[in-house]
C-alpha cells in the first residue's frame, strides 16, 4: 500500500486572482494543477497543514537528540517495529531511565515534563493545563531536555 503522506508540500497548494479579480483554487495532482472549489481547495489545504504540525510536533517531542533515546521513543509509540531482545531490553531501559529521571525533576519541571513527553500535550496544552504562560512553558521544556540529555548520555556511555 502506497504512503500518501509525502505527496504534497506547500507549492501544491495555488490560490491566484483571475482577471476579473475572483480567488481561482488550485491543487496540483500529479505534475498539473487542477481547479478546485473552495471548499475542496481548504480541506485539503487543512489536512496537508495537520499533518505537517502532527510531524513537526512528533520531532519536537522527542526527549533528546541522542540517537538511542530517539529510538526508544519511536520504539515505544511504533509496536510495528521488530526488534532483537538485546535491543528491545536496551530500548525500554532508556525509556526507564528517561521518566525515572522526569520524577527526579524539581516539582514545577516535573509538571511540565510530565505533560508534555509522557501525556505528549502541546506547550499551548501544557501552559493551559498547569496556568503559565506558554514562553515559560517553551523555555522550560528546553532546559528539561538538556537536564535529562545529559543524564541519559552518562548512562548509554561505555564505561570507563
Amino acid at each position: 500500500m502506497k504512503n500518501y503522506k509525502y505527496d504534497y508540500d506547500r507549492t501544491c497548494f495555488q490560490v491566484l486572482k483571475n482577471m476579473d479579480g475572483e480567488l481561482k483554487y488550485y491543487i496540483k495532482v500529479g505534475f498539473q494543477y487542477i481547479e478546485v472549489s473552495q471548499e475542496v481547495f481548504k480541506t485539503c489545504r487543512y489536512s496537508y497543514d495537520k499533518i505537517r504540525k502532527d510531524e513537526k510536533n512528533k520531532v519536537d517531542r522527542s526527549i533528546l537528540n541522542f540517537q538511542d533515546i530517539d529510538q526508544s521513543t519511536f520504539f515505544v509509540v511504533n509496536k510495528e517495529i521488530q526488534f532483537d531482545i538485546v535491543e528491545r531490553i536496551y530500548l525500554k531501559d532508556i525509556a526507564k531511565a528517561i521518566k525515572h529521571e522526569i520524577l527526579l525533576l524539581p516539582k514545577k519541571d516535573k509538571k511540565i515534563a510530565i505533560s508534555i513527553f509522557i501525556k505528549e500535550l502541546s506547550d499551548r496544552e501544557t501552559a493551559r493545563l498547569l496556568n503559565i504562560p506558554q514562553t515559560t512553558v517553551t523555555y522550560r521544556k528546553k532546559i528539561i531536555r538538556k537536564i535529562i540529555q545529559e543524564k541519559i548520555k552518562n548512562l548509554c556511555s561505555p564505561s570507563q
